[in-house]
């Protein structure tokens, strides 16, 4: 019978799973490094269509007029475009020769983005408005530190606090501080980091996908209560920040933990009873909430893709079309993959890893995952937003490198009793000596 890594980690690194003084004063030191390069990047964080609009949305809770919102959105991603296409300009061998006039880029931007995207279709405009977390969340930075600089602060913080998640889940599973923060940094290095420091709602949602993830592996490990709570508000928040995305979170986790019960007989706890059911529940609010509030859902998500923000007809069978353009879409992933194949690659070895590790953080962790696979089949695109949209997906690569680094430090320990207590257990049970 071959032994789970599981065990074998376990039985050199003890089965102390609380954070201590250590992971914390490690977590720190790394998110105040991170914290410190993002402060020399900040400048230059791109200002996408969707900045806009949680721009605005930010600045009317905050007390703005709808009118005034709008034109202080403007006036700011229009500003960060142009410090863009300036530093552009000023490493390309055409541009480097020519004057940059600042002036007439905001003025041209600022037409273009009243024309399109806040002069487009009210559908369109109005599923960010049904997206409240966000804004809610970047109001008090963005009330003290202006529009730009609050909604970049409140991006960093929400990935920092999901890197934190991230090495708690790791040492809670058992594995040793090293690995915890080894996990911490690999999130922050993947473009998982990067991608949720733009202004955007990526930082937010892997801020609240991390507290679900945290919240289970809680409920795993036996602490119902702590887990059902973390759990519970990484669901409710989430919704709060998009609620589409958490429809395919919760209904990905819901799976993980119901083949836990139904396939693996050292699962079937009262843990993942308790996370199938709190995930399945958040399934059911996620799908009938929307619709009666009136909100977007996957449905008006979809129909918004089609439709390219609703510009042109709606598809009379958006389901139908759905199929058809993924067929072709993965196709054509596939093909560049195929090519260049060291995604692939690194997904099979992660695959492998957590498997060997544990076939239910496997699962946990691989349900994040399929939710980045899920999102770009709803928004198939060849542009950047690849990357965006896969950004769920290297959480499980973080799991899975940090899973693989404990290997490595175990790997000359072989035929360990799991059953064993460490050196640090023993020191700790030996009698003190008295002279």
């Amino acid at each position: 019978m071959t032994t789970r890594w599981s065990d074998t980690i376990r039985a050199t690194t003890g089965r102390n799973t609380k954070p201590g003084s250590s992971l914390l004063v490690g977590v720190l030191v790394v998110t105040l490094l991170f914290g410190l390069f993002q402060l020399f990047a900040a400048p230059g964080t791109d200002a996408d269509d969707d900045t806009l609009h949680y721009g605005r949305m930010t600045l009317k809770v905050l007390g703005k007029s709808t009118a005034e919102a709008e034109a202080e959105s403007i006036k700011m991603v229009c500003a960060r475009r142009a410090t863009a296409w300036s530093r552009e300009s000023s490493v390309n061998p055409v541009g480097v020769h020519q004057s940059v006039d600042r002036g007439r880029f905001i003025k041209e931007c600022t037409a273009q983005v009243k024309k399109f995207p806040l002069g487009g279709d009210e559908r369109f405009l109005s599923i960010f408005d049904t997206r409240p977390g966000y804004p809610y969340l970047a109001a008090p930075f963005v009330a003290v530190l202006g529009l730009a600089w609050g909604m970049w602060m409140t991006s960093l913080l929400c990935v920092l606090a999901a890197a934190a998640l991230v090495a708690l889940s790791l040492r809670t599973l058992g594995l040793s501080v090293r690995t915890a923060l080894v996990g911490q940094i690999l999130f922050l290095l993947l473009p998982s980091g990067p991608w949720g420091v733009h202004l955007m709602t990526e930082g937010a949602m892997l801020m609240t996908t991390m507290m679900v993830v945290y919240g289970a592996v809680l409920l795993q490990r036996g602490r119902i209560v702590p887990g059902a709570v973390w759990n519970v508000a990484g669901f409710a928040l989430g919704f709060a920040v998009k609620s589409s995305q958490v429809t395919l979170l919760a209904a990905g986790i819901c799976g993980a933990a119901l083949a836990c019960l139904v396939f693996m007989r050292r699962e079937r706890t009262r843990g993942n009873l308790v996370l199938a059911g709190i995930s399945g529940v958040a399934t059911i609010l996620a799908v009938i909430l929307p619709k009666l509030w009136g909100w977007a859902g996957v449905d008006e998500a979809l129909q918004d893709n089609l439709s390219v923000h609703y510009s042109r007809p709606e598809v009379a069978d958006p389901w139908y079309w759905f199929m058809r353009i993924n067929a072709n879409y993965w196709q054509w992933l596939g093909r560049g993959e195929f090519q260049n194949p060291w995604l692939l690659v690194v997904l099979a070895a992660c695959v492998w890893v957590l498997a060997r590790y544990s076939v239910s953080l496997a699962l946990l962790v691989g349900a994040v995952a399929a939710t980045a696979v899920l999102t770009m089949a709803i928004h198939p695109t060849t542009g950047p937003d690849v990357m965006r949209f896969s950004v769920p997906l290297w959480i499980f690569v973080a799991f899975a490198g940090a899973v693989f680094s404990e290997r490595l430090r175990v790997l000359p320990v072989r035929g360990a009793d799991p059953q064993a207590p460490t050196t640090e257990e023993t020191r700790q049970e030996a009698p003190v000596r008295t002279h």
